[in-house]
């Protein structure tokens, strides 16, 4: 928890053990801190080198893989590709068709 004094050593410290043991936290900010929620958050993950997968209202999730056993496994990234189809109408015309495909891109 984010208390009065704010973002701490000990905070950050404690962090990090639980971001090594279970990859994702929750961390509370309490109504008496004193930064910003946001501010909190981007200060607690520069510290524990981690990254701020959301804030929802005063709870920040911190999300750090773990550096030889990861258990959180992410989806791979997927981009679009772009291909033409052709098309011969009714009336004889060519038509031309952009297709959007997609294709899975190791992450």
């Amino acid at each position: 928890m984010i208390g009065k004094e704010g973002v701490t050593e000990a905070l950050i410290a404690a962090a990090d053990a639980a971001l090594l043991t279970h990859e994702l936290i929750k961390v509370k900010i309490l109504s008496e801190a004193p930064v910003e929620r946001q501010e909190a958050a981007e200060a607690l993950a520069a510290g524990t080198r981690a990254v701020v997968a959301q804030v929802l209202g005063r709870t920040v999730l911190l999300y750090r893989r773990h550096p030889k056993k990861p258990k959180i496994e992410l989806p791979r990234r997927i981009e679009p590709r772009k291909s033409r189809a052709r098309v011969v109408s009714n009336s004889g015309l060519l038509l031309e068709i952009r297709v959007r495909a997609v294709r899975d891109q190791p992450p």
